[in-house]
Parts: C-alpha cells; structure tokens; sequence
C-alpha cells in the first residue's frame, strides 16, 4: 500500500468480487463513487490484476474508499503487454522455470532473466518477489526478478550453528535465519563472524522454506530488550482470538488492549478488525520486549499481502 497524505494507492490481483466492493488481500476496497470505465462493466474480474487510487481517510470498516480502479500492466486491450511491473507473493511453483504469481499470474523465466537478491532456486511458495517483464498470450515472461525482503525480525542472536552460516534469536522460537553471499551486514558487524550470542539484532529477509529465511540484511546495534516479528500469517493453525502464528511462531496477544491493534498506515482498528484481516500470507508485524527468553508483546500491526 503506496501514497501520501492526499492519496492511497494500491495493485494487486482482485477477490471476492461484489456489488461495489472487491479485496486485494486483506484489504476491502469500496468502489460506490470510483472511475471504473477502465473495467469491463465496471467491475473487475475474480483475479485481474488492477490498480486501485483511494481517498486518504479510510471508511468505517478500515475500507479504502477507491476513486479510481483500472486494469494494471496493460496499455490496451491486448492480451500481449511488452512493459509489465508487478510483485506479490510466490503461491505455487510449477517448474525450475515457470511459477505462479497471487493464485492466477503465470511467470516463465529463461537462460536471460536477470535475478536481484538471491537466485532461481529461492523461488519458492511464499516468497514475495517483484517481477519485470511481457505478457505474452497471458503468461509474464520475466526479464526481471527481484527478491523483497518481507520478513523482518529484532531480538538477541540465542544459537549460532557449528560452523557459521546461520542463528536463531531468543523469544522467536523454530526460526532459523541463514546468511549467505548476498547477505549485507550493519552497525557493529561486518561480516558473520563477528556476530555472537547475546548480540542485538535486526534483520531484514526473505522467506526460503517452512520457519527459515534468508537474511538480506543484518545489523548488530547496542543491547536491547526490544523484540520484532514481521512476516506472512500461516495457514494453520487458523487465526482464533487471541492468537495467530507467523513462521510457526505462535503470537499470543491476549494483554494487548484494542487500540493496540492497528491496520496499514498505523491506523486503530481494534482486536475485533484486526483478526477479521487475518489470513494465510497477509504481513503482520508485532512488536515488544523481552523478558527473559520470552516475548511480551504490545502493539500488532498489519502490513498488508501482495501490495
């Protein structure tokens, strides 16, 4: 979700068509008083990819109150698009060339396809990636992939591998995060090996497989209490007041109070909004501190999906 102070603005593939509402993720979108005359009858189709411009206050229900909807990546009405820019979540991969981009978008890389932030094999179901390409006959023929580091984690390094490579932190149990040859590294640290346990970290990263992740990203600061987990909902268990898990990490919130739960842009949307929202794969942040080896948490947030 992109925009300023005059302006929301949103791209993502469209669900749950209505009568003047569709979603894109986790977010509803009213479309009662949009320009909808790019659209075919005014609406979108279950899956089209679609640019949404809204009004900077959200509606009662934490809606984007749209004031224009258009088809996105296209510049006519032609199946064929050489000029095509769209990023969102990896939902199935069908071959070592070919994966499924938002539940619908097929995307075929080749021998030339220049890959950012990690490589062809990191493709994986969850991985959140931008690509850049032309639509040829439906299918997105990237030229382009670049990986988004989604997940973002803050606590103290609690293991370290035998050998280097990877770490896990203290109140963020089962995920691993490993560094490889891309990994960039911040503040005190200049490389892995001056990381050790009870460094204070943050770490930007995209997800690999199951509750491992690849850092892009880790910064060593002065010590701290702080604690941070960003990333996709999981599918199961489901979501069930108060609690949800985000890379199998199970995120208990029944202290917070309502106005601690909020939607994008920090807007207040309450305990009964907030697990409304909540869905496998929708980003979610939830921030803290660290009592011992364990998260007190007092503020969740979310991040949007595929937008």
């Amino acid at each position: 979700l992109e925009g300023g102070p005059s302006e929301r603005r949103v791209t993502g593939f469209a669900r749950n068509i209505g009568v003047e509402t569709f979603t894109i993720g986790a977010i509803l979108i009213d479309i009662s008083a949009a320009d909808v005359s790019d659209l075919p009858g005014g609406l979108p189709v279950d899956g089209m990819l679609v640019r949404v411009e809204a009004e900077p206050n959200l509606g009662p229900s934490g809606q984007l109150i749209a004031s224009e909807v258009e088809r996105a990546g296209f510049d006519d009405d032609s199946p064929d698009n050489d000029d095509v820019e769209i990023e969102g979540f990896v939902t199935s991969v069908v071959s070592a060339s070919e994966f499924v981009l938002g539940g619908s978008l097929v995307v075929r890389t080749t021998a030339g396809t220049e890959f950012q932030g990690g490589i062809a094999a990191d493709i994986v179901a969850g991985a959140y990636v931008e690509v850049e390409g032309g639509l040829d006959a439906g299918v997105l023929l990237a030229t382009e992939v670049e990986f988004e580091s989604r997940v973002k984690l803050e606590s103290n390094i609690a293991t370290i591998a035998a050998g280097g490579g990877a770490f896990t932190l203290a109140g963020l149990p089962g995920i691993t995060v490993q560094a490889d040859g891309l990994t960039e590294y911040e503040g005190s640290a200049a490389s892995f090996g001056d990381l050790a346990v009870g460094d204070h970290v943050e770490v930007e990263a995209r997800l690999l497989s199951g509750s491992t992740v690849v850092a892009s990203q880790v910064k060593e600061t002065s010590a701290s209490t702080d604690i941070e987990l960003q990333g996709p909902i999981d599918a199961a268990p489901v979501p069930a007041d108060p609690v949800f898990w985000i890379l199998g990490v199970m995120v208990e919130t029944g202290a917070l109070q309502n106005d601690d739960f909020e939607g994008q842009n920090d807007a207040v949307i309450g305990r009964a909004g907030f697990f409304a929202a909540l869905a496998p794969g929708v980003i979610v942040k939830v921030q803290g501190t660290l009592v011992g080896s364990n998260p007190n948490w007092d503020e969740a947030e979310l991040e949007g999906e595929e937008d």
